[in-house]
């Protein structure tokens, strides 16, 4: 487990836990669903955390809890030494987005499919309380930070690619200069080719821009390529965590081994002398 010191540390999670409640029905009884059982994780500053696991595994309900959209059952999360607790209030939600925010896996569902993506940038640094005078100028650099030219601003989502769809996602993630950004799946629904470019543009942003990661995903070459340490998830629970390279090279855990071996390997050559 990453034990750095709480004040070394850009979150910390400790004893997580969430319980589903679902009604019964006429054929079924009510029951509870633990989807996140006593999980405890650190992010250090200046590095980027992966949450690796397959569907199921909880991944999702962390980045949901940690984004505020759900409460959790049990346990405590601090944000860079500060204690988080979900509030409703617009001024906590709006502290909290500078904090953390979210890109999606599928960009077009989190896009306002008739709203041109320069007008929507342009409302959120609005809502970030960026000044009239300099919103335009905000936007631009946003576009080119992410890879989108400046001139696509007046286009509609559905005219645009997956790929730049993903980039106008990111930009408007960037747009409240969070301090970190939650990647859940984000490169999943792209070919191989447009995914090798969103990673190598979210590498860039992170250079420039000093943001740190924190990836949910079970492709394990995004999460070797984007994150120094990591954790890994199974029903809900932690198996196996530490250093991203140390974890895929050299696995402890049986599950963590069955996932590195699900990865699909070229055919070997076959020697047709």
């Amino acid at each position: 487990m990453l034990t750095p010191a709480a004040t070394d540390n850009s979150l910390d999670v400790a004893g997580l836990r969430k319980v589903f409640h679902v009604r019964g029905s006429v054929l079924e009884a009510p029951r509870s669903i633990v989807a996140v059982d006593d999980v405890s994780f650190a992010v250090p500053a200046q590095r980027s955390f992966g949450i690796i696991g397959e569907s199921g595994s909880g991944k999702t309900t962390i980045a949901r809890i940690l984004l505020g959209l759900e409460t959790p059952t049990g346990g405590s999360i601090r944000f860079f030494g500060e204690p988080y607790v979900r509030e409703r209030s617009a001024a906590a939600r709006l502290l909290h987005a500078r904090r953390i925010q979210m890109v999606f896996q599928d960009p077009y569902s989190s896009l306002d499919p008739n709203q041109k993506i320069g007008k929507g940038l342009e409302e959120l640094l609005a809502l970030y309380g960026f000044e009239a005078a300099s919103i335009r100028a905000r936007r631009r650099g946003l576009l080119e930070q992410v890879g989108i030219s400046p001139r696509l601003a007046d286009v509609l989502p559905r005219q645009l690619s997956g790929g730049q769809r993903q980039r106008v996602a990111i930009a408007r993630a960037l747009a409240a200069q969070p301090r970190i950004i939650l990647l859940d799946e984000a490169v999943a629904s792209l070919d191989v080719s447009i995914q090798a470019q969103i990673l190598n543009t979210l590498a860039d942003i992170r250079e420039e821009a000093g943001v740190q990661y924190i990836l949910i995903s079970h492709n394990l070459a995004v999460v070797r390529q984007l994150t120094d340490d990591c954790i890994v998830m199974h029903r809900g629970a932690i198996v196996e965590s530490g250093p991203t390279e140390e974890v895929l090279s050299n696995p402890k855990h049986p599950y963590t081994i069955r996932l590195r071996e699900s990865i699909p390997r070229p055919p070997i050559p076959r020697d047709e002398n």
